[in-house]
């Protein structure tokens, strides 16, 4: 199962036509990131790059979301505030225990991303998420 579907539960019976994809989760954002990157070792000793990017859209509200990409490439490790970017992937909520009690975290787990001076890098993030939009499209048409 990729990170962009989900599956419905196999049926005892072993039924193999409940577990195609019964959805899609996908985000694609593109703004400026906001914030210091942050880079860190997980102790299973995946890279993990943390940051916010800030999208404006004329007429409506600017947001900030909360992106985090695990083992990114090296380019991307080198990304700061300032720099332009593409990413998609999926959104996911993270349930965590702190001084405070329980609390939640809502970010973009990134698949691919670019920065949006590299045209045909970011054209190629852009298409991917296309790719599973017509997916999706393909799933609600059956």
């Amino acid at each position: 199962m990729g990170i962009n579907e989900a599956t419905e539960p196999t049926e005892p019976n072993g039924d193999c036509e409940s577990a195609r994809p019964s959805g899609v989760n996908l985000s694609m954002v593109s703004g400026e990131i906001v914030t210091n990157v942050d880079t860190r070792v997980l102790p299973s000793g995946v890279t993990a790059l943390s940051f916010s990017v800030t999208v404006r859209v004329l007429d409506e509200k600017t947001t900030s979301v909360p992106v985090v990409w695990y083992d990114p490439p090296k380019a991307a490790q080198r990304w700061g505030a300032g720099d332009r970017v593409i990413v998609h992937g999926s959104v996911v909520r993270r349930f965590f225990r702190g001084g405070a009690g329980l609390g939640s975290s809502t970010e973009v787990v990134v698949k691919h991303g670019a920065l949006i001076r590299h045209r045909s890098k970011s054209r190629a993030v852009a298409l991917r998420a296309a790719a599973i939009i017509e997916t999706a499209l393909a799933i609600v048409e059956v």
